[in-house]
């Protein structure tokens, strides 16, 4: 390569450096800057998606990899961070059109098969969110969040036991999850068993004492003496 080709590179280097020690604000700049000097370059459109939502700018990141998938529509990876920060946005329909091309283009996706189930949760598609969190545990089965989807899927779709089963897989890949943890608790009360369900519940509270969901819950579970 040669000059040109060289400084490319290294742009992208710096940008990626930056955000590797954490400096979300300073790859920023310099994936900015480099948008701007190559504005039909995908790559840095995405590099900069993933800069703006390391530095909690949503809005700037869809933006900018939008403009990736734009310029490149069969990009895996673009895809995927697209749809995800969509579907953490409360977007999830559109969500869900950016996953399942994401999963199209690399079938063993280790993550997009976990965004997908919950987008399908959130579009009201628990049978779609199900063949995806199988596709998620599948593919990668230390995620914590394919478990989680699969058995909040399994819930809906009358399945107890496998719900309770994944959703306490799911509980144990991520300790400090507080809704999945809460999702378990909910599981075991709705198949009747209450004390086990409480007993979750007490030892959720005794890692995470005062979330406010918890606390209400086992208000209402076990009422203040009179």
């Amino acid at each position: 390569m040669t000059g040109p080709d060289l400084r490319d590179e290294g742009a992208l280097q710096v940008g990626w450096a930056h955000l590797s020690a954490g400096r979300s604000a300073d790859a920023v700049r310099v994936l900015g800057d480099e948008s701007v000097r190559r504005p039909d370059d995908a790559d840095v459109w995405r590099s900069l998606g993933e800069a703006r939502d390391r530095a909690g700018d949503q809005v700037g990141a869809i933006e900018a990899l939008q403009r990736a998938v734009l310029l490149a529509p069969r990009s895996a990876h673009a895809r995927h961070h697209l749809g995800a920060i969509l579907f953490t946005s409360s977007r999830s329909t559109e969500a869900r059109v950016h996953l399942e091309s994401a999963v199209r283009l690399w079938p063993a996706h280790p993550l997009a098969w976990g965004d997908l189930a919950g987008a399908c949760l959130d579009t009201q598609d628990p049978a779609a969110a199900r063949r995806a969190g199988d596709e998620a545990v599948r593919h990668n089965p230390s995620g914590g969040y394919g478990w989680y989807y699969r058995g909040l899927a399994r819930q809906r779709l009358g399945d107890p036991a496998g719900a309770i089963a994944d959703l306490t897989e799911a509980a144990r890949l991520l300790p400090a999850a507080m809704d999945v943890r809460l999702a378990l608790v909910e599981a075991i009360d709705a198949t009747g068993r209450r004390a086990d369900a409480l007993a979750a519940l007490r030892d959720l509270l005794r890692t995470a004492p005062r979330n406010r969901r918890a606390r209400a819950l086992l208000r209402r579970w076990v009422p203040p003496a009179p």
